[in-house]
């Protein structure tokens, strides 16, 4: 057929033609207008304000993908408006930059500098707005970036200058809030987003963004008493919001509302009221297309199913689930689905298909750092291991979640430190206030004092000197209280730090900040185990296994402290410690020696008494270098390395139930001190023959 018999399709061919002609055309033009084009765009407005504003509207005309351009308009922004010196234009500029860094490079250190040039502009040509917002900007980036004090020293700063403009503050409490939330200080959260809300509630003019803002507040402080575990409270305040957004009728926060009262319902059990609120926001995520909300909404009804041993539906939901989610790529939402999977298959018997579900869980659970989840497979995986009776496997999983809730209670313990090293910040500054207020007062009552005696003689003054020595006294009495609380909050801070790290580098980390790795030649490392630990935990039973492993740990910690020991770690039913560090001991080899017998007695006269109910204990010590230091900045343990360790691990590994072995190098180093059983050369994995001594 011939285009040309066809005159409509001639038509809309010759329009096409035009079309990619004028998008062609206008591309060119788009291009000559980059920075460094010589235009006469360019030529005109080189030192025109209206050039700075042309440029940081092309900017933010510009996606993210397009970084490398979307910077240059920015920065050809900056450079006029500093030529022509227009502080406005610098502020937007320097603003523009540094939210490029914060929303397309995912926070990248680089948009601080910007966001304070912006500040330092702002202050000196008092641009209060400006000021606040840059200061706004800065304990954002501070939060996402986990430096939770310094976001709260930006976010006091900009409370400051609020004051000065006598603006509503409502955001900027509700943003303190939630740095106090994220540090788990839930009663100064709660704080603050009551002033918020109370604010809101004290603006009879309120708008529509303000209702939102309202809406907002309530079902997050719902969320807060979800973590307290207050779901009565809690549900009080998702229903004022459910009750405001019958009003205001904004679809996103009605999706938020019926997901939060599902989750309240499911968390006190009350599965038919969590099942219908889902369902509701279920409805909702379809109508909308929100495919994120909706796989998680189905998962969480599978999971609900599954608890009422309802398989059929839990299945249904799940895969309904799955498919939803592998549409939206979500990983979040991936991993949860994969472990709820696992669940099913398991109570269905197949296991194969369940430790599939599992390791991939657990891939996405890895690489994304959501530890809860980590511990939450292997878990599974153990029981799973165990069903199919590959025990060694089972060990292994096991170790790996004991291990992982290791590292989730200390990541919760360094939170809990930074909250209490915070407070005592602020309670030192609330004591400099006391101490302000009751100096103040003192003058105050000096004057009044001096004044009163001129004019009363005799039995007045002498009341009048009485009561002023009492207000003096009082002043005295409320100072002294205030720094009781504040030392007793920095003992607990101190304590928590002691807990963690040896009393030489806990100092350390205080003056400098920083702890730097340390070589010493000279330690003696012991490593424990116990033998059959997984049949000891069928034996006995979660519960139990948990218990008499605390109860044996605590006797180890007990015995260790007696010869000044470093307790290192323990990692599922292992336990680490290193004698001669931070601290040089001339006497380590000795001190681990006799605390490794005390240990093996314990537990040699604690099996004679429970039997079974307890477990059989080898150890292994080795004597040599070692490298100590802080692994982590915030979430940081206390760790030794160096093939010391290693053959120490090997001493205890090629040991055996109820024994101290010991290696060639310790032995030279306590010889005559102790009576040995030498074993000969014994193959060790990895190191070939090694020279072992069992002590006696």
């Amino acid at each position: 057929m011939n285009i040309f018999d066809k005159p409509h399709i001639l038509c809309v061919c010759l329009m096409c033609f035009a079309l990619c002609f004028s998008v062609h055309s206008a591309g060119q033009n788009f291009d000559k207008t980059k920075p460094g084009a010589t235009n006469e765009l360019d030529k005109k407005q080189a030192n025109d304000s209206n050039a700075v504003k042309y440029f940081i509207s092309s900017s933010n005309n510009i996606g993210c993908r397009d970084t490398v351009h979307k910077l240059q308009y920015a920065n050809a922004a900056l450079e006029i408006a500093k030529k022509i010196n227009w502080e406005k234009g610098i502020i937007a500029a320097e603003n523009c930059i540094g939210r490029i860094y914060e929303l397309c490079c995912s926070y990248d250190v680089r948009g601080l500098d910007h966001f304070r040039n912006m500040l330092l502009v702002a202050e000196t040509i008092k641009d209060t707005n400006s000021q606040i917002r840059a200061l706004s900007l800065l304990a954002t980036y501070y939060d996402k970036r986990g430096d939770y004090e310094e976001a709260l020293n930006y976010y006091m700063s900009a409370m400051v200058v609020y004051k000065q403009t006598g603006d509503d503050m409502q955001g900027l409490l509700g943003n303190i809030g939630t740095v106090y939330a994220n540090i788990g200080n839930y009663v100064k959260a709660l704080d603050y987003y009551q002033r918020a809300l109370k604010l809101l509630e004290e603006n009879k003019m309120i708008q529509q963004s303000d209702s939102i803002s309202f809406e907002v507040l309530l079902t997050t402080i719902g969320d807060l008493y979800v973590a307290m575990s207050q779901y009565d409270r809690a549900l009080e305040y998702y229903d004022s919001a459910k009750g405001l957004n019958r009003v205001i009728k904004n679809e996103v926060l009605s999706r938020i509302i019926f997901l939060g009262l599902g989750n309240i319902y499911e968390k006190k059990t009350n599965y038919s009221e969590a099942i219908r609120n889902y369902d509701t926001c279920l409805k909702q995520c379809m109508i909308s297309a929100d495919h994120v909300d909706e796989a998680g909404v189905l998962n969480r009804l599978a999971r609900i199913y599954l608890a009422n041993n309802d398989i059929i539906k839990a299945n249904d939901y799940a895969r309904r689930s799955l498919i939803t989610a592998n549409h939206t790529n979500n990983e979040r939402s991936l991993c949860d689905i994969y472990i709820t999977m696992g669940s099913i298959y398991t109570i269905e018997k197949k296991y194969s298909q369940a430790i599939t579900y599992y390791k991939n869980a657990l891939a996405i659970a890895e690489k994304t750092g959501m530890l809860e989840n980590v511990g939450e497979v292997w878990k599974q995986l153990t029981t799973v291991y165990k069903l199919t009776a590959q025990p060694a496997l089972a060990l292994d999983a096991y170790q790996n979640y004991i291990a992982t809730c290791d590292s989730i209670y200390n990541q919760n313990k360094a939170k809990e430190m930074l909250r209490l090293e915070m407070q005592y910040k602020i309670d030192k500054d609330s004591l400099k206030q006391i101490q302000a207020n009751v100096e103040a007062q003192r003058k105050f009552d000096l004057k009044f004092q001096r004044q009163q005696l001129l004019t009363y003689t005799g039995f007045g003054g002498l009341i009048l000197l009485v009561l002023v020595s009492f207000v003096i006294w009082r002043s005295y009495s409320r100072e002294k209280k205030a720094n009781t609380l504040i030392q007793d909050e920095k003992q607990k801070s101190d304590d928590l730090l002691l807990n963690i790290l040896p009393h030489e580098v806990a100092e350390e980390l205080k003056q400098k900040g920083n702890v730097q790795a340390k070589e010493f030649e000279h330690v003696t490392v012991m490593f424990t185990d116990f033998v059959n630990f997984t049949a000891a935990g069928e034996r006995l039973g979660a519960q139990k296994l948990v218990a008499e492993l605390d109860t044996c740990f605590v006797a180890f910690d007990q015995i260790l402290a007696e010869y000044n020991i470093e307790k290192i770690k323990t990692v599922g039913d292992a336990y680490l410690a290193v004698s001669g560090l931070p601290l040089a001991n001339t006497d380590h080899a000795n001190d681990i020696v006799k605390a490794a017998i005390e240990i093996r007695d314990y537990m040699l006269k604690r099996k004679a008494e429970l039997g079974e109910k307890t477990f059989e204990l080898r150890i292994g010590v080795h004597s040599g270098p070692v490298v100590a230091g802080i692994v982590g900045v915030r979430k940081f343990a206390y760790d030794i390395w160096g093939d010391t360790v290693n053959i120490a691990a090997r001493m205890e590994q090629s040991s055996e139930s109820g024994k101290v072995n010991i290696s060639v190098a310790t032995y030279e180093l306590v010889k005559n001190n102790f009576t040995f059983t030498y074993r000969g050369e014994i193959d060790a994995k990895n190191k070939g023959k090694l020279k072992m001594y069992y002590v006696d």
